[in-house]
């Protein structure tokens, strides 16, 4: 018996001394040959990281935040690239990022990020920026495929700043501080590369002084309690004279002060804050490069993302092909656009790629980590709603816009739909009419004679499958060269001009048995185009009177080979006044050709939501200051609203522009085409909770007595307009307006 329990009492020592063998090798730094990527598993509220061969064993205890700019001294002594992102190899990328790698110098590393502020309304933690555990689901950088700026919560400022060269320049920022947390101060630093070096801390020469990359010097901020809070930085002088290059920087938030020029941090880290990073790209990347916005899992992050239902709950898988750099081939279809170009319908947005970097709508195309898709808020050539009538015939209209500046000539439209539901593009189905094709139109030639606004119709096709009453993702691509590929991807190199729209329609059955040759006018998930002359970047006004259209003459079937040629059209006029707009007609062939009746083509108004009041007043506080109070009195909308747009051309007189000046908590403000809006994820509008936002417009501008408000769902797509009444009193003990009370409402007075 003593026998037994002294081997007994053996066994368990030798497994309690591996395990403390193996713990405290994880306390002690990772041989860069042996750090491989480690599996995760969590334990309570600790996470540890179980090993592949050769990695040690690292515990992982709360909630730090790094950096997400490049960084060639990384965990995998893996060289990275500043310029261009992404590669190929350019300028080496030297930015302190990672923290325990390759350090001094130390990338900045705050253990508490959540504990006391941070940067804009959230903040994602991770052990370290290229290894270990990260709540975003990605690891802030992946060394081995040279792609950086992964961290999903970089929003306490904005992205794409003007940064005049030599000009005074201030940049304004957001800090949240959480509940239960006291008064405190803090520390904010900016470092940009001016010179494109690959790191921060070089002193450049401006007319009669010197600047530093090390823009924003340990600026102190007092921070007063719970809240959301706006501040404007310290003037700097930018040296920027190629402000159109890609440009890396890095704004800190910290509990100390920063302790080096070159955008480190200290030895021991920082207790608090956070640090972002930003790659910001001017006109000639991030202004008009196009991809497409369905869904696609060999993106950027490697993460999952769902094609039925859209966003999910995970059901059927995405495979469409979206994202150009990552999981390609087969490439997402990417239009380089060196100069403005003709596009689908009258507004696109340009962005770097389909699901990262800058994006010029001010949300990328998908968020793999979200599971969200169908972002790109200039999808506007078509009606998304398609006829899912099985083994029908059917054909869509389409619009082109070709501005004044752009190439003219044959281009070619293509269109593909998830027939069978699948997830992705390609199958061939049997009907008695002939095989069901998900690439459905194939390199139709259309040709675009001049400047002007164009409607098209696309030769008939046969639709439809067996779950014609579910919804379907489908593509149409615009382009300067044919597609070659049934899965809707594009070519290696891209297309040189033009745009791709996705559409996720969910259809109402069709039930006559024609075909359909005019899209049945339904509300859209977009904004519909004006009658004004389109801009790349400015938001067509809703309520003005659409163009009306004249139907093309339209073909049974063109041959293959046919080129839809539009009669002369000049550019549309910027007027109330609706004008016709000659639309192309199909070539002539041999055969007699029915000819359909011309009908207006109707444009969808946004609706003016009831069950909401609001109001605004002046802010004397603020020059050119306004406080607009939203107050939902309808329970039907109780959580429903999660953006708050302003259009400057919808308002009257028209608005030069606004700056923000606060929102409520949970909040953030962004840019978008043609105006700003103020956003959540986690915090939206509740019944009976007024709400206030504030803006600053230019202090000599007159506004109008009415502003008009655009509102979105959760989704973004949106929902209705309100109209907010000025009333001409003004708070300042608590900036709040005076709301009055609807007919019927329900909440106390």
């Amino acid at each position: 018996m003593k026998q037994h329990i002294l081997l007994w009492r053996l066994l368990v020592g030798g497994i309690l001394a591996v395990l403390v063998a193996l713990v405290g090798s994880g306390l002690q730094s990772t041989p860069r040959s042996a750090a491989l990527e480690p599996q995760q598993t969590p334990i309570g509220q600790y996470q540890i990281f179980l090993p592949m061969s050769g990695h040690a064993v690292p515990i992982f205890k709360g909630r730090a935040d790094l950096g997400d700019a490049p960084d060639s001294s990384n965990s995998y002594s893996t060289p990275m690239t500043a310029y261009p992102i992404y590669g190929p190899p350019g300028v080496v990328a030297r930015y302190p990022t990672v923290y325990k790698a390759g350090s001094p110098p130390f990338g900045p590393r705050h253990r508490y990020s959540t504990k006391r502020y941070w940067l804009g309304a959230k903040v994602s933690y991770e052990m370290e920026a290229d290894l270990g555990y990260d709540s975003d689901a990605s690891h802030n950088l992946i060394p081995k495929q040279d792609r950086p700026d992964l961290d999903a919560y970089d929003d306490g400022i904005n992205p794409n700043p003007q940064l005049p060269n030599c000009q005074l320049t201030k940049l304004q920022f957001s800090v949240t501080v959480p509940p239960g947390v006291g008064a405190s101060d803090a520390f904010v630093n900016l470092w940009f590369d001016w010179d494109r070096s690959g790191d921060w801390g070089q002193l450049l020469d401006c007319p009669g002084l010197v600047t530093s990359e090390w823009a924003v010097q340990n600026q102190v901020i007092n921070l007063p309690g719970p809240g959301t809070y706006t501040f404007n930085t310290v003037g700097f002088f930018p040296y920027n004279p190629p402000p159109e290059t890609c440009l890396w920087w890095r704004i800190t938030l910290s509990d100390k002060p920063a302790p080096a020029a070159d955008g480190s941090g200290p030895q021991g880290g920082y207790q608090f804050g956070e640090t972002e990073d930003y790659y910001t790209c001017a006109k000639p990347v991030a202004e008009q490069t196009d991809l497409g916005d369905a869904p696609d899992s060999s993106n950027g992050y490697g993460l999952p993302m769902t094609a039925y239902p859209a966003g999910g709950p995970p059901g059927i898988p995405a495979r469409f092909p979206s994202v150009f750099i990552n999981g390609s081939p087969p490439y997402g279809p990417r239009h380089l656009n060196p100069q403005p170009a003709y596009r689908l319908g009258q507004l696109v947005t340009h962005e770097l790629e389909a699901d990262i970097g800058p994006d010029a709508d001010g949300i990328n195309n998908i968020r793999p980590a979200f599971d969200s898709p169908d972002h790109d808020r200039g999808d506007d050539g078509i009606s998304p709603d398609i006829n899912t009538k099985l083994c029908d015939l059917s054909q869509l209209n389409y619009t082109i816009m070709v501005p004044a500046s752009s190439p003219t000539g044959k281009a070619y439209v293509n269109v593909w739909l998830d027939w069978d539901r699948s997830g992705d593009w390609g199958q061939i189905q049997d009907c008695s009419q002939g095989p069901m094709r998900e690439w459905a139109v194939q390199n139709q030639a259309v040709n675009l004679p001049a400047a002007g606004l164009y409607t098209f119709t696309t030769p008939p096709f046969i639709t439809g499958s067996g779950s014609q009453d579910s919804c379907i993702w489908w593509r149409i691509t615009l382009s300067d060269s044919p597609a070659s590929s049934a899965d809707g991807s594009g070519p290696a190199n891209g297309y040189k001009y033009g745009e791709t729209e996705d559409y996720y329609a969910c259809p109402t059955v069709d039930k006559t048995p024609t075909p359909t040759l005019t899209p049945t006018a339904t509300a859209t998930r977009k904004i519909p185009p004006s009658t004004n002359t389109p801009t790349a970047t400015a938001r067509p006004p809703a309520t003005r009177t659409p163009t009306p259209t004249i139907t093309p003459t339209a073909t049974r079937k063109s041959p293959p080979d046919s080129t839809n040629t539009p009669t002369t059209t000049p550019s549309p006029t910027a007027t109330r006044t609706p004008t016709l707009t000659p639309t192309p007609t199909s070539t002539p062939t041999s055969t007699p050709t029915p000819t359909s009746t011309p009908t207006p083509t109707a444009t969808p108004q946004i609706p003016l939501l009831t069950g909401i009041s609001s109001t605004f007043v002046s802010d004397p506080t603020v020059p050119g200051g306004i406080v607009i109070t939203i107050h939902v009195l309808d329970p039907e909308l109780d959580g429903v609203i999660y953006d708050i747009e302003f259009i400057w051309d919808l308002q009257t007189p028209v608005w030069p522009g606004a700056e923000p000046v606060f929102g409520p908590q949970g909040w953030i403000a962004e840019p978008i085409p043609g105006g700003i809006r103020f956003v959540t994820q986690t915090a939206p509008l509740k019944t009976c909770q007024p709400t206030d936002f504030s803006l600053a417009l230019p202090p000599d501008f007159q506004l109008g007595d009415i502003i008009t408000i655009l509102l979105t769902d959760q989704n973004h797509n949106v929902i209705g307009q309100i109209g907010s009444q000025r009333v001409r009193q003004f708070s300042a003990a608590n900036g709040s307006s005076p709301v009055p009370q609807a007919s019927g409402a329900t909440c106390p007075s």
